[in-house]
């Protein structure tokens, strides 16, 4: 199941170039050998949000990974989920990753359907490609404008016509991306789920049930106590230690 993984450990490891490759290296040699606590402490050590996002999203998945073989089957889920995030298009993460959540009892990210279909391929670039293709496509709409203007005539007018009708096209990974967005998104990692509090103790009275894999954005915190925003757009307060920062 996790055969690519291991392989992207090995590849991660043995790199000379990366930051931290004597760390890095040690970290592997650690997994290797069964050491998954001080394998971990070292990967976690190296997950610094200066590094490439490739990268970060290789030791997001190497904890993902060490979080399913200690039993932690939601945390692993968060952490594939943060490693996909880095790199949309990796077919080995997205893999794992619906697996790991089959084996939570979460739901398929896919149900098969046009609509989810449609999302996987908008957001299936990163924020910086997505703004790249998004500015290409303005600046393609800018040219057949000015040659428009410029030459006139039918043909001309085709083109504006055709480059404005594809705009959607070019701009909708990037309102994909801000539509999904949000300043700090956490999943809820607690086994069966977490009962929501009106305020940030355990004998405050109860308001929801947040779900296991459900991602919620985060407005406030308090010592032990995390202030997430609901599905319903209620504010909910849960403990810190049954949800996961998803923003590697």
């Amino acid at each position: 199941m996790f055969s690519s993984l291991l392989l992207l450990l090995v590849l991660l490891g043995s790199s000379a170039a990366a930051p931290q490759g004597v760390e890095l290296d040690l970290a592997s040699s650690l997994y290797r050998q069964g050491d998954l606590v001080s394998s971990q402490t070292l990967w976690l050590e190296a997950l610094d949000e200066s590094a490439p996002a490739l990268e970060r999203s290789r030791l997001c998945a190497n904890l993902g990974t060490v979080a399913y073989h200690e039993g932690r089957t939601e945390e692993s889920v968060a952490w594939f989920s943060a490693a996909l995030a880095l790199d949309p298009r990796n077919d080995d993460l997205l893999h794992d990753l619906e697996l790991t959540r089959a084996q939570a009892g979460m739901a398929g990210l896919d149900s098969g359907s046009l609509l989810d279909a449609l999302g996987f391929m908008l957001t299936e670039w990163t924020p910086a490609e997505a703004g790249w293709i998004g500015l290409g496509g303005l600046l393609l709409l800018s040219l057949a404008a000015v040659l428009e203007a410029m030459r006139g005539g039918r043909r001309t007018a085709q083109l504006l016509m055709l480059v404005a009708l594809l705009q959607p096209f070019f701009l909708g990974p990037l309102l994909a991306r801000n539509w999904n967005s949000s300043g700090d998104p956490y999943m809820v990692i607690e086994a069966g789920g977490v009962l929501a509090r009106a305020e940030p103790r355990p004998d405050s009275s109860r308001q929801a049930h947040l779900a296991p894999g459900s991602v919620h954005d985060r407005i406030d915190s308090w010592p032990g106590w995390i202030l997430l925003r609901g599905d319903d757009g209620q504010r909910h307060w849960v403990p810190e230690d049954s949800t996961f920062q998803l923003t590697r």
